[in-house]
């Protein structure tokens, strides 16, 4: 390894964790329409504010509310980082502070962006408001020294019933109708602007449909519409499919490596979409051949912006509070104090990814720096991913570390029984078998997405809130995981679950299994067809200014649980950078036999976990 060269070593670690736990989770979503929540519409225009700089007011972070607003060309949309001018993002936040009626907006514009001022009009923003008190609009002007803060105070009277004369869900004209945030739970919903119709669920940004509707006042009601067919029923596409696709993609291209590296009576389990989030990182530093390549084995497109603002809208979905189950992705860095990095650099990675910089003492503190780092991922993934970083990992030359997690609880849908989990055999090989515990269920009404092919059974197990989902992919009796590897590309999975359906299941067989895995990736991803990133001829000119940095270790553990009440899993990955030179039968899935599963989001495709169980005995 290039570590003894003379020159000083950087290293760069990226963690990323995932957290999926079974736990009961009760309560009900609250009810806001006997609320009569009211919308207030603002406006600012390019005399009041001047897209300057990315200079932003933070004030005490106790509850961050969301809300709504519209650009001039009427593109609604919600959430708190968003696309507002040309396509170009903008940081739109707002705080409560102080007290229980007092709250700051927020508005920034990053300093890039100041060349759009010319074609900027004005905004409209929309702000669903559920109480009453005083609100204040906080402007930031400039950085620096000639940073300049307007602060404009409005208050929200006790909300009263309409007085124009519309009911609670109809309107008279198109500027009766508007979106809004409903601020404790972040649902977008629209109806009049005095009242919000919260069955009426409003464009979002990040789903890649809200520059195409527009919410108009038609036969006295408002409603979306569809300009480009006048489609009132419009159907939200995923997200950031560039994104998933390369993710998924990354995803099988690693399993396959992983798997003619590993025994066959090996367990394998690693989180894809850690690892692409913590490369993405570090490939927005990479610069020439080594950014070809890096781009070449995560799948990724030319347009780095776009990139940025996919993660920007996928980690937004995943972060989206839900009561079924918690699901939250974070990001942090970790850099040697008074080491010259690239101020852009840090911005982007903080503005796209959320990592704040932290500095760290590698040089003379290397082993505090070292437990500090593993402290936080602890703390991020429950206490299941612990030592990620072993000793000999870092030493006097690192200079930067980047930690990104995605953490998750949640529950089946429909849970096992416990008492009728019992003890079966589990077939490693045809002349192999351990004994495990095996639970069982005989659903009544419960209908399964799934599908059989002449080799292979493939079942849907949805967590409660219906939005992740594990999908377990069991070759037939006969058969093995070699039978199928046929279907493990991206684009066969796909096609298979395009051609799943509902289905009536007899029986459901799985086993419980708990193990643990941790990789040293640095071969891995060389063979994959990167591997100048781990040379001294690597340039990551894009962190420092200097084409000096190298990759010199990459290390993934992860960490899963599967039971009768759901699963919790962990995964965390360091990357370690030097400065260097047709006849009516029961339908039974019964997974006595290797299987590989994956954990996804349901909604958008995205594979956030993926696993191979040889044997649910071997922790």
């Amino acid at each position: 390894m290039e570590k003894k060269s003379k020159n000083l070593s950087i290293a760069l670690i990226i963690a990323s964790i995932a957290i999926i736990w079974a736990v009961l989770l009760s309560g009900c979503v609250e009810n806001i329409t006997d609320k009569q929540p009211q919308i207030l519409n603002l406006t600012m225009c390019s005399d009041v504010i001047n897209p300057y700089n990315d200079s932003r007011f933070l004030l005490p972070k106790e509850e961050t509310y969301s809300f709504v607003f519209n650009e001039s060309s009427e593109i609604y949309v919600c959430g708190n980082i968003t696309t507002l001018i040309n396509g170009n993002p903008i940081n739109i936040e707002i705080y409560k502070i102080f007290d229980n009626q007092s709250f700051y907006l927020n508005i920034s514009i990053p300093e890039k962006y100041n060349d759009v001022t010319e074609n900027w009009d004005c905004i409209n923003m929309s702000l669903l408001l559920l109480k009453e008190g005083e609100y204040k609009l906080r402007y930031i002007l400039g950085g620096g020294k000639n940073k300049q803060e307007k602060d404009i105070s409005f208050k929200i009277l006790k909300t009263q019933q309409n007085q124009s004369g519309i009911s609670e869900k109809s309107c008279n004209v198109d500027s009766d109708c508007a979106c809004g945030i409903h601020i404790k739970t972040g649902a977008c919903f629209y109806g009049n602007k005095n009242f919000v119709d919260t069955t009426k669920q409003c464009p979002d940004f990040c789903t890649g449909i809200a520059g195409n509707f527009e919410i108009k006042c038609i036969d006295g009601e408002c409603k979306q519409i569809n300009k480009l067919s006048n489609d009132s029923s419009p159907k939200p596409t995923p997200i950031a499919t560039d994104v998933v696709e390369a993710n998924n993609r990354f995803t099988f291209d690693l399993y396959s490596k992983f798997k003619n590296n590993e025994n066959n009576d090996d367990n394998i389990f690693f989180s894809p979409y850690s690892i692409s989030t913590a490369l993405a990182m570090t490939y927005e530093g990479a610069r020439g051949k080594t950014a070809d390549e890096m781009q070449n084995v995560l799948h990724l497109h030319d347009d780095k912006e776009k990139i940025h603002s996919d993660f920007v809208c996928l980690n937004k979905e995943l972060n989206k509070a839900n009561k079924s189950y918690n699901l939250s992705v974070a990001n942090a860095l970790w850099a040697q104090k008074d080491y010259k990095f690239s101020d852009e650099y840090f911005k982007t990675i903080e503005q796209y990814y959320g990592g704040n910089v932290t500095n760290l003492d590698f040089v003379k503190d290397t082993e505090k720096s070292r437990q500090t780092i593993n402290n936080w991922v602890e703390n991020q993934t429950n206490n299941k991913i612990k030592n990620l970083i072993p000793e000999g990992v870092l030493d006097d030359m690192t200079r930067l570390v980047l930690t990104n997690a995605i953490y998750f609880k949640g529950t089946w849908k429909w849970e096992f029984d416990k008492h009728l989990t019992y003890e079966e055999y589990f077939h490693i090989t045809p002349t192999k078998s351990v004994k495990i515990q095996m639970m069982y269920m005989k659903p009544d009404k419960d209908i399964f997405n799934y599908i059989e092919t002449d080799k292979l059974q493939i079942l849907e197990l949805p967590y409660k809130g219906d939005k992740i989902s594990m999908l377990i992919l069991l070759p037939k009796e006969n058969y093995t995981l070699d039978d199928i590897k046929e279907n493990l590309t991206s684009e066969n999975f796909e096609n298979l679950k395009k051609q799943m359906h509902e289905t009536k299941l007899d029986e459901i067989y799985i086993p419980k299994f708990k193990f643990e895995t941790k990789y040293f990736m640095e071969k891995t991803l060389r063979d994959m067809g990167m591997p100048t990133a781990f040379s001294i001829d690597a340039d990551f000119s894009g962190m420092t200014g200097k084409g000096d940095l190298f990759i010199s270790a990459v290390i993934h553990q992860a960490f899963v649980d599967v039971n009768e009440e759901g699963t919790e899993a962990a995964a965390a990955t360091g990357v370690v950078m030097m400065k260097g030179a047709a006849v009516m039968q029961l339908k039974i899935f019964k997974a006595d036999h290797p299987f590989i599963f994956i954990i996804q989001d349901k909604e958008k495709g995205n594979i956030l976990f993926l696993g191979r169980v040889s044997d649910p005995g071997k922790n």
